[in-house]
């Protein structure tokens, strides 16, 4: 049984099906001529304080889970929390508080990789649901020196349309 869904295209790939992925998360591959992205919807602990600072926090959790020498903060900014998160049908609507952020992170081996987060704050059952999509970056010589990277205004819609579609069928899915 399907426990959570989202509106998504045909133009992602269950990552599942050519890697092992943790129980915790759900992860989406673009399709060949894509950009090159990943989507990945992940369950975690919430953190404790205010919800700004638990983004930058999982961010800096995500910089550290993958190897990144830096993360650089680019945008952070608090949703309006009166979109709803569950399945009016089963009258499991919650509104839930969250945040939308944006980072580059500069891995060990030179590679930069655009980040756009969207935390999910799911009070009630003591989690945080981070919606993240990883866009591959030029190197930086690539780049003009002030240039924002390119794909951030698209990355993050994407990230806002899965948690704005977002659906929880079973709330067992949380242990509280």
């Amino acid at each position: 049984a399907v426990s959570m869904s989202a509106e998504m295209t045909a133009d992602w790939l269950d990552a599942s099906e050519v890697r092992p992925v943790p129980d915790h998360q759900e992860v989406r591959t673009e399709r060949a001529g894509g950009a090159n992205r990943s989507l990945v919807v992940e369950l975690d602990e919430a953190l404790p304080g205010a919800d700004i600072t638990a983004a930058r926090e999982h961010f800096e959790e995500l910089c550290n889970a993958d190897a990144c020498q830096a993360g650089q903060l680019l945008s952070i900014t608090p949703l309006a929390a009166a979109d709803a998160v569950g399945d009016s049908a089963a009258g499991a609507i919650m509104p839930a508080p969250a945040v939308a952020l944006s980072g580059v992170q500069l891995c060990a081996d030179g590679t930069r990789v655009l980040v756009s987060l969207v935390l999910i704050r799911l009070q009630a059952q003591a989690t945080d649901l981070l919606v993240t999509v990883y866009r591959p970056l030029p190197p930086l010589h690539a780049m003009e020196a002030n240039a924002s990277p390119g794909g951030a205004d698209a990355d993050a819609a994407l990230a806002e349309h899965v948690r704005s579609t977002l659906v929880v069928h079973d709330w067992g899915l949380f242990v509280t």
